[in-house]
């Protein structure tokens, strides 16, 4: 479906007028590179694109392997895992029913510093409980703090130059994405040498450590942007 519409946007433009290829677009506004440019040499975007990096690293990466763990560390059958494993996309979508009033009463930094407590104490809980019963609620809390923190920062990367908005976003999803993956490989090693409860137990660790330097990162918000 994606892929019709895609397809049926570029015969659209297709119809359209050729413009000759110069360093700024139609509107007068910088091409793509000149952009890209400006967002990674700001001081402020460079933060939330490392940002999006090592959340993806710690997160996501600790992600894959939290199903294989709950089946070899307490017994659980894989679907069972799996099921566990999907409440933390189950606490994402909790957080987005109560996010406006979450962002009210906490602000940017509150919800960030909430998230990633919550995230560091589910992954303590996940990474060494030896029963079952407890990584239900730890599951559903992590993704709920996951999501407090990543859609905060998600909401940054489409503020960090807000004259290129879509730059911005198409430099913050390779980021957090090629993050995902170096996560992955790094996780893959560790746990063969400290075993799995403590690499989920140390991506925790991470998260909470980058959650507190953006939060900190983010008091500085208009100083940094100010060069761009």
């Amino acid at each position: 479906m994606v892929g019709s519409l895609l397809y049926a946007d570029w015969r659209r433009q297709q119809a359209m007028p050729v413009v000759a290829a110069t360093s700024t677009g139609p509107d007068g506004r910088p091409g793509f590179v000149a952009q890209a440019l400006i967002i990674i040499t700001g001081p402020w975007s460079r933060i939330v694109l490392f940002v999006a990096f090592v959340e993806g690293a710690a997160g996501f990466g600790v992600l894959a392997i939290w199903a294989s763990h709950l089946h070899r560390a307490l017994g659980l059958s894989l679907s069972a895992a799996g099921a566990i494993v999907a409440l933390f996309g189950l606490g994402g979508m909790l957080y987005m029913a109560v996010a406006r009033h979450l962002i009210r009463r906490l602000g940017e930094r509150g919800l960030v510093v909430l998230g990633v407590v919550l995230l560091g104490l589910s992954a303590l809980v996940l990474g060494f409980t030896p029963y079952w019963l407890p990584t239900l609620p730890a599951s559903l809390l992590a993704g709920f703090g996951f999501f407090m923190f990543h859609n905060t920062m998600q909401t940054n990367a489409t503020q960090m130059a807000p004259a290129a908005r879509g730059t911005a976003v198409s430099l913050f999803a390779p980021a957090l994405f090629l993050g995902q993956s170096v996560g992955v490989l790094l996780a893959a090693g560790l746990t063969e040498r400290i075993g799995s409860g403590a690499m989920i137990a140390l991506g925790g660790a991470v998260l909470v450590a980058i959650g507190l330097f953006f939060a900190q990162a983010l008091r500085r918000r208009d100083e940094l942007m100010c060069p761009q």
